[in-house]
């Protein structure tokens, strides 16, 4: 096969999720890749640092600029709240020229990129695949989607953003080859207004892969703990969850007894300051770390615990922190709505509970805590392994060689 060309401005090792989605795709494609990813002053994951270069042939950094007074104007528009005039699709959009320019001269120079996948968000490695699309009408063109764009329920969009990112999602899915998802529900809210489209959406999930995960046997102690990872922002609150140990510390107390629940995470401080009820020790916030660690402190952990957005229409998200629980191998509890994460927590066997229901998820807690302690010892993975099975990297990765076959025979 000719060396494809992936872009996606997240790239290890940037600490953002789709950066280690696309890092992980692309090893397990089978091919070697001419990579074109962003940079910006942020700090980088240090886990994954070094580890770029893996199955890449040609890594081309693209470093997000913007001008003095383009930074200024950005300011000034976000203070009168007209954000969208220079953040649309989204912040990124300054990076897509310089993007285009450096995938042209990979593809100019030898050729690579008749096979072009780019990897959003952000949705301006999108918009890079279209410019490149009119520039080489001969390139076979795949749109990942990691999450919803126009209609994304956790960043609605109103008057002429919204009608602006209509056009521009709707340019993408009419000139991309095939479009992938990493879940059903999200390729089905996507295309809804598409539907002539439906024909090419392909389901590349997230994988998880047993090598990043430590080898051995977990620590053992007397007591059980029980671990969020991830960020809480937006409406991922943990508040159903902090109310349901509340209500257990009540009814229940000796249930509680040796349970520690830890956050970790950006955001994950804000814990503290709503737990002020709680038993003293019971709930602890670990902060940030870097990707590895989390995957660590996952297996390390008797249980892991999800909290999904509560905003109407955000069930169309497969969280990718769900399948690195799935990897971990520890049951796991969310408090979610209807969708992706749900049905993938109960096909494991796992609890959920919904939003807005602390007895219900403080029900869900004593069920768990009470399992845990019944199955003490059972060094086990745990979960269905069938549905295990179909998320390991290795599975994704032939899902995703599959599509670059289709593309290459078209």
């Amino acid at each position: 096969m000719q060396e494809p060309l992936a872009v996606s401005f997240a790239y290890p090792p940037a600490m953002y999720a789709m950066s280690v989605l696309a890092w992980r795709l692309l090893r397990h494609s089978g091919a070697s890749w001419a990579v074109v990813s962003g940079s910006e002053d942020l700090p980088d994951d240090p886990s994954l640092s070094g580890r770029e270069g893996e199955c890449v042939s040609r890594l081309v950094r693209v470093p997000l600029r913007r001008s003095p007074s383009a930074a200024l104007a950005r300011r000034l528009l976000a203070r009168a709240g007209l954000s969208w005039l220079s953040d649309s699709p989204d912040a990124y959009r300054p990076w897509i020229r310089g993007a285009v320019q450096a995938s042209s001269d990979l593809i100019g120079s030898s050729g690579a990129g008749r096979l072009l996948v780019t990897f959003a968000s952000p949705m301006s490695d999108h918009l890079v695949g279209l410019e490149l699309r009119k520039r080489f009408p001969g390139l076979r063109w795949a749109a990942y989607f990691g999450d919803p764009w126009a209609r994304n329920p956790m960043a609605r969009r109103r008057g002429f953003d919204a009608r602006r990112n209509l056009r521009l999602e709707d340019a993408v899915v009419s000139a991309a080859d095939l479009l992938l998802f990493p879940c059903q529900e999200m390729a089905d809210s996507v295309l809804a207004p598409y539907p002539l489209k439906a024909k090419d959406a392909r389901i590349v999930t997230h994988g998880w892969e047993e090598g990043l995960y430590p080898a051995g046997q977990r620590p053992r102690d007397e007591g059980l703990r029980l671990l969020h990872a991830g960020s809480l922002y937006g409406s991922r609150s943990p508040g159903d969850l902090l109310q349901a140990l509340g209500i257990l510390a009540v009814r229940s107390p000796s249930l509680l007894d040796g349970v520690r629940v830890e956050f970790a995470g950006p955001g994950s401080d804000i814990v503290e300051s709503l737990s002020g009820g709680l038993p003293k020790g019971l709930v602890t916030s670990l902060g940030g770390m870097p990707y590895l660690q989390s995957l660590a402190a996952m297996r390390a952990a008797d249980a892991l615990l999800l909290i999904e957005p509560s905003d109407p229409g955000s069930g169309v998200f497969l969280p990718s922190k769900l399948v690195d629980y799935i990897g971990a191998g520890r049951p796991v509890l969310a408090v979610c709505g209807r969708g992706a994460a749900r049905r993938v927590v109960e096909s494991l066997g796992g609890w959920t509970s919904p939003h807005g229901a602390p007895s219900a998820t403080a029900a869900s807690l004593s069920s768990l805590l009470e399992w845990l302690r019944a199955s003490r010892g059972d060094d086990r993975p745990w979960g269905a392994a069938g549905v295990r099975s179909g998320f390991e990297a290795s599975s994704a990765g032939r899902a995703f060689a599959g599509c670059l076959a289709e593309l290459a025979s078209q």
